[in-house]
């Protein structure tokens, strides 16, 4: 049989495992919801704006020019020596 002082300490234990339980419960739902949530939004936010912006604008530059340049510098030395050769055995 149980005396008061068990019963008291079996509330007392009931009690701090529901608060306990409760904390930990609301406490990790902020932490991987809120916080995860921000730190998700603002990560890939900055990434995608900045490694984006970055791959859109250098990248793409250093791309289009060097391709640019090559097709262009090819092609009309090309263009060129066909039609000179043309208009000069013609």
């Amino acid at each position: 049989m149980k005396t008061t002082r068990d019963r008291d300490h079996d509330k007392v234990h009931d009690l701090l495992t529901v608060l306990m339980y409760d904390l930990l419960t609301v406490l990790m739902y902020d932490i991987l919801t809120v916080l995860m949530y921000d730190i998700l939004t603002v990560l890939m936010y900055d990434i995608l704006t900045v490694l984006m912006y970055d791959l859109l604008t250098v990248l793409m530059y250093d791309i289009l020019t060097v391709l640019m340049y090559d097709l262009l510098t090819v092609l009309m030395y090309d263009l060129l020596t066909v039609l000179m050769n043309y208009f000069i055995i013609a």
